[in-house]
């Protein structure tokens, strides 16, 4: 009986890994995300299966098995010199952004001509938070030890205040609810719904933003905001001979101070 429960579900397997094949080998698939192995380039040669930007999520639903919850909505649109038109689309998941996913559609002459991006067909996510935002502000804010906070900077506030003419302007981060992958896994069983906070810190100086699991409190991700490249190097000075300095790089062997 087990082997004709296995049998059966192996069958299953293959008709749906079938299915699928069927919906792909219709479309010019150019590359794929290594990752998640969905499509991350389709180029349109014909208008067979080719989507329009009114029925974008249901072409997505038919051609690449996007479940019910995919959403895609525009969120910008460009004309390039050439006159094609190109519209950036965020996917957003039972109404969540999620983090990591952009949709670029490319036309010419009003026709689609092709689709690039990341994007997550098949999501299932618990969006209802264990934990609130405090309580997730205080998880990211522990990992800091003794800093000082932008927002405990009385200079810092006041200065964000002069310059966005506004006195409710603080530095002390305000949640979003994101969806995301764990360490930015692009694999859909690592996405998890996140409180995303913008954490500036004064002294020390960085500026990261956090992603507490909105369910245990576990840091999902850090993204560092501020960036540095320096390179250690030697200079001949006019006075004092060669000494070492710390320059910046912009090619392997172009520096500056």
């Amino acid at each position: 009986m087990k082997r004709v429960v296995t049998f059966l579900l192996l069958l299953l397997c293959l008709n749906l890994t079938a299915q699928q094949a069927v919906k792909l080998q219709n479309l010019e698939i150019l590359t794929i995300n290594n990752q998640n192995q969905l499509p991350s380039f389709i180029s349109f040669s014909s208008a067979t299966n080719r989507p329009n930007i009114d029925n974008i999520n249901e072409w997505f639903m038919k051609h690449l098995n996007a479940n019910l919850d995919f959403n895609l909505v525009a969120v910008g649109r460009i004309i390039d010199a050439s006159g094609a038109a190109h519209t950036r689309f965020k996917q957003y998941y039972k109404g969540i952004p999620v983090e990591g996913s952009m949709v670029n559609t490319h036309f010419v002459n009003s026709e689609m001509k092709s689709l690039n991006g990341n994007y997550y067909t098949e999501l299932n996510v618990d969006i209802s938070p264990s934990i609130t935002e405090q309580e997730a502000l205080n998880m990211a804010l522990a990992k800091y030890g003794p800093v000082e906070f932008a927002w405990q900077n009385k200079a810092s506030e006041e200065f964000l205040k002069k310059i966005e003419n506004n006195l409710a302007a603080t530095y002390y981060p305000k949640a979003e609810l994101v969806i995301i992958g764990k360490d930015y896994s692009q694999l859909q069983a690592d996405f998890r719904l996140a409180y995303k906070f913008n954490v500036y810190v004064s002294e020390p100086l960085s500026r990261e933003m956090v992603y507490v699991d909105a369910l245990n409190g576990e840091i999902l991700f850090i993204e560092e905001l501020i960036h540095t490249t320096d390179v250690p190097a030697w200079a001949k000075t006019k006075y004092s001979g060669v000494q070492s300095i710390t320059c910046d790089s912009t090619h392997a062997d172009s520096f500056f101070l």
